[in-house]
């Protein structure tokens, strides 16, 4: 009986904790935001960095800072996430924003062809 006592109480504390976490980087994500659009971008994308450290997936922290790196012009980096955040989220109803920040990194590196096919999916 402890031991099943023991497990409610473990299970029920972790769910707790994702809840948390997963509150925190919403919070995280939004602050976020805010420091992009006051051209902050370094602040943003480590804020963003900050939320995926509490949400590993998190959708929205991994598509704004495909943005923020981009606008930051850290093109090679974007890039990279915008193919890994492709791979995870690629059904995502809003993966628009991210095939973007990825064309536009393409573009700012003169490799327009490849541009071109982002800003058409």
């Amino acid at each position: 009986m402890k031991v099943a006592a023991l497990l409610l109480v473990l299970l029920c504390s972790s769910s707790v904790s994702l809840a948390q976490d997963k509150a925190a980087a919403r919070s995280l994500v939004k602050a976020g935001v805010s420091l992009h659009d006051q051209g902050n971008f370094a602040g943003a994308i480590a804020k963003f960095d900050e939320a995926l450290a509490a949400d590993a997936n998190n959708y929205l922290a991994l598509a704004e800072k495909c943005n923020s790196l981009c606008f930051a012009q850290r093109y090679e980096e974007c890039i990279a996430l915008c193919i890994s955040t492709l791979e995870m989220h690629g059904t995502q109803d809003e993966i628009g924003v991210v095939y973007l920040a990825y064309a536009n990194s393409l573009d700012h590196l003169k490799r327009g062809e490849e541009a071109l096919a982002m800003y058409h999916r």
